[in-house]
């Protein structure tokens, strides 16, 4: 502890002078420090299709907009019954029957 008052002046002005050296090397660490996670922008989002995509899209909206009655085939079906010639093929009927029942449970 300082016994006069010119010891505790010299004291304070010697801290003063520590805290100004100090304080100057910070902010020169400040000036030239990066931070690590700094990281560059992102690019911006962005989609790209290609030729094959863009008519895969197309075809699909077609096939849905369309109807899966076919009144042709009805016609015909219709005609071949009405005049008993029609004979479907059994085991093809079989099959379909057992495919329907058999993802339908």
């Amino acid at each position: 502890m300082p016994n006069s008052v010119s010891d505790v002046t010299s004291a304070s002005a010697a801290a003063i002078e520590q805290v100004d050296a100090s304080a100057g090397a910070q902010d020169l660490r400040a000036q030239t420090v990066t931070p690590v996670n700094e990281q560059p922008p992102a690019p911006a989002d962005a989609t790209s299709l290609s030729p094959l995509t863009n008519f895969l899209g197309t075809a699909i909206s077609g096939a849905q907009s369309q109807s899966s009655v076919r009144p042709d085939v009805v016609a015909q079906l219709r005609a071949q019954l009405a005049a008993g010639t029609y004979q479907p093929d059994k085991t093809a009927v079989a099959a379909s029957v057992y495919r329907a029942i058999k993802a339908n449970p």
